[in-house]
């Protein structure tokens, strides 16, 4: 930078221990003012975290009618250039903080939409025309009502996908093929999903297609910087009951590169900034996830069956492709998968994320800047799911593989184990922590040796639970 970068104090609303992240700050000359949980992570000034940062103040978390002035009475003097967190669930709220205390902040009226899965829905370009078949519902009890209403009896066109409207990521989203999938999809999904308790359902087409995630960068409106990465098929997507009891939705492994073919990415990134401008926002860091209908590509299985990858798809041929918007995301993705395209591209998303947060648009635009020579190696995320509850009776095989399997161990630079030898695991369908371990996986000789190395990764990494 031409002249010397003012030291600024950012809050973080809840924090966690991802050490990258943490560090991170330092190196942009920003301390860390941390607002969380007694007893979280970052509390013990003595512990092994206090050094990356400056205080801490205990809160309430609860995103009750009075978050908002908890939170501003315990930051309202705290000499803040930024307030921000990770969190869907507080996302709206913070804001909402950061604007009382004159703190740059996205919109919260854009945050409710998109925090909001019904509102994102009906918000997106393409909703006018599926109003008949995109339905809400507060819980099984009315859709039940409204499937047997002798005047207005509600029609439903399978398959469908029935989502809570304020739930996080794919937890509580399944698929539906008939009236009773239907009834029992809407009944797990008004559950308790992340901390929302009865939470409003809605049931939408589903659409085939490979899944994506686009992370954006906007700056008023520009992009600074993109990139698009494939979601393997799912259970549902398989038509595949899981330890859920459904046809969910959970994800188990993004790719980096895309394959799809430039023109569909492109398309993607132009959609989805469109989507995001009619939110309202102007800037930030955007997590999206959508599917291209009628894509030139489809999955399709190896010889052995065991590898699913993207291939051309002899039936789309002449089509044109279009865009069917998931989600958007207004914060920087997951740990494991923000660092997946951060050593894929040289582009970090959570430094952008926290440059937004005070208004450094210098910086953001020159940290926005990736590799000339563009994504460096494939990589994969790969999430190991239990198949049930019980104690983990396996340790973490990296150690072995050191010594072992040299190779495989180099090609898993970053690895999240959830639990250790003798703990209970929790069950595949439970809500708060579902995996045993999240990995990232590299290749620097191309995609087909990625799965390859992807696969030898999920043998190793299977946990033993009894």
């Amino acid at each position: 930078m031409s002249e010397p970068v003012r030291r600024k104090r950012v809050g973080l609303v809840q924090c966690l221990d991802y050490r990258m992240s943490l560090e991170l700050l330092q190196h942009l000359n920003i301390d860390l003012v941390v607002l969380d949980e007694p007893g979280t992570c970052m509390e013990d000034s003595n512990g092994p975290l206090a050094h990356f940062r400056v205080s801490f103040y205990p809160i309430d978390l609860n995103p009750d009618g009075g978050f908002v002035q908890r939170l501003y009475i315990a930051a309202r003097d705290l000499r803040l250039d930024g307030l921000t967190t990770r969190f869907d669930a507080i996302l709206r709220k913070v804001a909402e903080v950061a604007e009382l205390l004159g703190l740059p902040a996205l919109l919260p009226s854009a945050l409710t939409i998109a925090t909001d899965k019904y509102l994102t829905r009906i918000s997106a370009p393409e909703s006018d025309l599926m109003q008949d078949k995109i339905i809400r519902v507060k819980n099984k009890q009315e859709l039940e009502g409204r499937l047997k209403d002798p005047v207005e009896r509600l029609q439903v066109f399978y398959p469908v996908v029935v989502k809570p409207t304020n739930g996080w990521g794919s937890y509580g989203v399944a698929k539906a093929v008939n009236e009773t999938e239907l009834l029992e999809a809407v009944e797990w999904a008004a559950g308790s999903i992340i901390g929302f308790v009865n939470s409003e359902v809605m049931i939408e087409p589903y659409c085939e297609g490979p899944e994506i995630d686009l992370n954006l960068a906007l700056w008023d409106g520009e992009v600074t910087f993109s990139e698009v990465c494939d979601n393997a098929p799912t259970a549902g997507d398989l038509d595949v009951v899981t330890g859920s009891g459904k046809k969910d939705f959970q994800e188990g492994l993004f790719m980096y590169p895309s394959k799809l073919p430039e023109s569909e990415q492109t398309m993607l990134c132009e959609y989805i900034r469109q989507c995001i401008l009619r939110m309202g926002f102007r800037s930030g860091v955007f997590h999206c996830e959508a599917r291209v209908r009628d894509s030139s590509m489809h999955y399709v299985q190896d010889s052995q069956g065991s590898i699913i990858d993207l291939d051309p798809n002899p039936a789309t041929v002449g089509r044109q492709a279009s865009i069917f918007l998931l989600e958007i995301n207004a914060r920087a993705p997951g740990y494991v998968g923000l660092y997946a395209s951060g050593r894929t591209y040289g582009v970090d998303l959570w430094a952008l994320h926290i440059l937004h947060c005070i208004g450094d648009e210098a910086r953001f635009r020159a940290l926005s800047r990736p590799f000339t020579s563009g994504a460096q190696h494939d990589s994969a995320v790969l999430l190991i799911m239990p198949k049930n509850w019980g104690i983990l009776r396996s340790d973490d095989p990296r150690p072995r593989l050191q010594r072992e399997h040299p190779e495989l161990a180099a090609a898993v630079p970053l690895c999240l184990n959830y639990f250790t030898v003798g703990q209970e695991v929790t069950p595949p369908d439970d809500t708060e922590n579902c995996f045993t371990s999240v990995l990232l996986v590299e290749s620097k000789t191309g995609r087909a040796d990625l799965m390859k190395l992807v696969e030898k990764a999920r043998v190793e990494w299977t946990p033993v639970i009894e």
